[in-house]
């Protein structure tokens, strides 16, 4: 991802260039959860592989899921209660608890 620019019209003005960690903006909401969840990405992003695990570190799920404005939409209904683990795919992979009751 390019690092975002802020130049004037003044070359004098010079150049600000930052790296933004988007680390804390990735959440999971409702959380916890009943079944049907979200979680925000970046704007950027088309579609985002997320990886569901349980407490056994067991696969659960593995897909690919479409971003509309930065929110992609699971559902872990007809799974038992209890705390997942969403690996979300990103430049560099992210992990949630996921709380289900």
């Amino acid at each position: 991802m390019p690092k975002p620019k802020v130049i004037t019209a003044k070359i004098c003005e010079g150049l600000f260039e930052k790296t933004i960690a988007l680390d804390g903006y990735i959440k999971a909401f409702p959380n916890p959860t009943a079944g049907n969840f979200e979680i925000s990405v970046p704007q950027t992003q088309k579609s985002v592989v997320v990886e569901l695990y349980n407490m056994n570190s067991q696969l659960i799920s593995s897909n690919s899921y479409s971003a509309i404005y930065g929110k992609i939409q699971l559902n872990l209904t007809g799974k038992p209660n209890g705390v997942y683990m969403a690996k979300v795919n990103l430049d560099k992979p992210i992990v949630l608890k996921i709380v289900k009751q």
